[in-house]
């Protein structure tokens, strides 16, 4: 394994750190998305067009489920053994780790035939949780994609389970229970994966966290803003080569245009996305208790089916609410007074951008430690969609109408969006490949 000794100041890196190309050769980059969600794929798509436009020679791996995204940054994406968003879905709500052993082994293969044909001087990747495994065999550094709350010192108060003897508890005794024994939790989703770096002869690692973020280099695709006590300067030491990035939020390139101007300005606008992972059962919910509140409201992520199965159950939404399947958020935004979302880092920083505070209705760990950074921010408010009581609704409600109406984490979200505005991650991005593979010129 190359062994690299940097601080974790992150773009201080000396350029001589790792093997190189001789001078007259373009570094080739080989970026790796887990086709789980979108998110793990657009995110190394925008980074990948990027170092591309920068002059770099850059491929790009994914399964199928998200290989259009990667086509629209404009690559041919290589096909990548890969389980299915379902299977890791249904995983995650059962309480359970995401891969098998045997999975995580036939990983390791597949990510090596793609290094043989590829020959990469940097492999990028995107919770592709193999990947240190195999670029430490192959010898290729590695710079994982992450977000600050898996950083092995972060806190890290991702929710308990509700399947299994836990889902029976009451939600407050559950909480507890689990704060006391959260650590084992960690280390036993390390297990598989702990076996197959045994298997290749690899030292174990201490939790999942550590799996989450391992290789030379780990980025977090977050502001410091939004995890004030990981930031430079504070209460945390960052490990060695973790550093913030900034967040890379993936924009569709061809939008369904959404008539607006049928809403009416006399109503508040609400910008309304559960994406590619989110939990829809709330939504109905959602939908009528923003009519009742007097709301306007554009939907994303439905499709005609869906959206025709809407307007019939909720005949209230004609004149009311605009949905499509995708499109750029960016107009809604300029407009709108809250975002409904699962939590994904997404969707909350393309609306805090814009100064919109969120509500998040998370559908699994990850959306639910993004929706707590903002609720702890101050630039939104969390509720448990899981919850299906009427003190659930009643919560929808109420939260609902303080942050329409009474500005409830808007002063924040304004704030958030001058920092996001200070904080430019492409040039960073730029730097940080200027440091470890310079393009020759």
């Amino acid at each position: 394994m190359i062994m690299l000794q940097r601080s974790h100041a992150a773009l201080a890196l000396e350029a001589s750190a790792i093997p190189r190309l001789p001078d007259s050769k373009t570094p080739r980059l080989l970026f790796i998305g887990e086709g789980i969600s979108l998110a793990h794929v657009a995110r190394p798509a925008v980074l990948g067009r990027w170092a591309r436009e920068a002059g770099y020679d850059v491929a790009f791996a994914c399964g199928p489920a998200y290989a259009a995204v990667a086509r629209a940054e404009g690559f041919d994406p290589i096909s990548l053994t890969t389980i299915l968003p379902e299977t890791f879905h249904k995983r995650v709500a059962a309480g359970k780790f995401f891969y098998t052993s045997s999975e995580l082994d036939e990983y390791v293969r597949a990510e090596l035939e793609i290094f043989d044909r590829v020959k990469p001087d940097l492999v990028v990747g995107d919770f592709r949780l193999s990947l240190d495994v195999s670029t430490t065999l192959a010898a290729v550094p590695l710079l994982s994609l992450s977000n600050a709350h898996w950083s092995p010192v972060a806190a890290c108060r991702f929710p308990p389970p509700r399947a299994g003897p836990m889902g029976f508890l009451p939600s407050a005794l559950r909480n507890r229970l689990f704060d006391a024994i959260r650590f084992l939790a960690l280390r036993y989703f390390a297990v598989p994966l702990n076996l197959v770096r045994r298997r290749n002869g690899l030292q174990e690692l201490h939790d999942f966290r550590e799996h989450f973020c391992a290789g030379n280099w780990c980025a977090y695709l977050d502001v410091p803003d939004l995890y004030p006590k990981l930031r430079d300067g504070g209460v945390k030491i960052l490990p060695a080569g973790h550093f913030f990035l900034g967040p890379v939020v993936w924009e569709p390139h061809s939008q369904c245009p959404l008539a607006l101007e049928v809403l009416g300005p006399e109503r508040p606008l609400v910008y309304v996305t559960l994406g590619s992972s989110g939990n829809t059962d709330a939504l109905p919910d959602v939908l009528r208790t923003l009519v009742e509140l007097g709301c306007s409201i554009a939907l994303s992520g439905v499709d005609k089916a869906q959206e025709a199965a809407l307007r019939r159950s909720i005949p209230v939404l004609e004149g009311r609410c605009v949905m499509a399947p995708l499109f750029d958020p960016r107009p809604v935004l300029e407009h709108a007074r809250l975002t409904v979302c699962h939590g994904g880092s997404g969707t909350v920083y393309q609306s805090l951008a814009a100064g919109v505070p969120v509500l998040c209705l998370p559908g699994n760990p990850d959306q639910a430690l993004v929706a707590a950074a903002a609720e702890e921010q101050g630039v939104g408010r969390t509720i448990d969609p899981a919850d299906t009581s009427v003190d659930m609704l009643r919560s929808i409600r109420g939260v609902l109408a303080t942050m329409i109406y009474c500005g409830c984490c808007a002063r924040a979200a304004r704030r958030m969006s001058e920092a996001l505005a200070r904080h430019d991650t492409r040039r960073r991005w730029l730097e940080f490949l200027s440091r470890v593979e310079p393009v020759p010129f």
